[in-house]
């Protein structure tokens, strides 16, 4: 289990610029906030391993009637003869604690906020950890939402790992994740090794991020 959060990155996901200097007020409230989340998030995950075949609009998930359609998931997979589909969420309690807080003090509510992101991103990456220990090497994870990799696929992500009975995670008519800490990715399995990179920087949406770690 996740046992602190990242001052750095609760930081960044609050919008100040890398390098900025919390006061010490600031400080004791995002780590008491990270602590109050850390004992009320639930967070849940489950995966399965697809054989994939690469088609002329995308990805097929063999076994399945499932198509990851566009050139972005394509290019993401172009390695893989496998890949893993992933789902984690932080459960309904996180956003339960963000919108009461939102009641008294909206600048509580985005420090929880940004605590609850940078949370849902520490543990993909501990699942991630899990699943290279099990299986090999991967690439980063890939959301639908990327480049042209459609974020209506959630629901058949989800649909395909049953993940509301698993986890409790929906998505709603908009296409969004409910709860909405939560995260559905596409991850590549490698054969041999692969040299670990800044994910910011692979990422289609990099020019475009306001929480990115890339650096012109």
């Amino acid at each position: 289990m996740i046992k602190g959060l990242d001052e750095n990155e609760i930081l960044r996901y609050m919008g100040y610029p890398a390098g900025f200097a919390p006061d010490a007020d600031l400080r004791k409230n995002i780590k008491e906030k990270s602590e109050i989340l850390l004992k009320t998030a639930k967070p849940k995950y489950v995966y399965n391993i697809f054989d994939i075949e690469t088609i002329k609009n995308g990805v097929v998930l063999v076994n399945s009637d499932i198509i990851l359609l566009g050139n972005s998931i394509k290019g993401h997979l172009k390695d893989s003869k496998k890949c893993v589909i992933m789902a984690a969420t932080l459960g309904i309690e996180a956003d339960k604690l963000i919108r009461r807080t939102q009641i008294s003090s909206v600048s509580d509510a985005l420090i929880f906020d940004a605590c609850a992101t940078t949370y849902i991103e520490a543990f993909c990456d501990k699942v991630q950890n899990e699943i290279e220990e099990k299986y090999g090497a991967c690439n980063f994870r890939f959301s639908p939402g990327y480049g042209d990799f459609p974020i209506s696929l959630q629901k058949d992500i989800l649909k395909i790992l049953s993940a509301e009975k698993k986890i409790g995670l929906c998505v709603n008519s908009s296409d969004m994740l409910t709860p909405s800490k939560s995260v559905t990715a596409v991850i590549g399995l490698v054969d041999g090794c692969i040299q670990k990179t800044n994910k910011c920087e692979l990422c289609p949406n990099k020019e475009r991020c306001a929480f990115t770690r890339y650096e012109k």
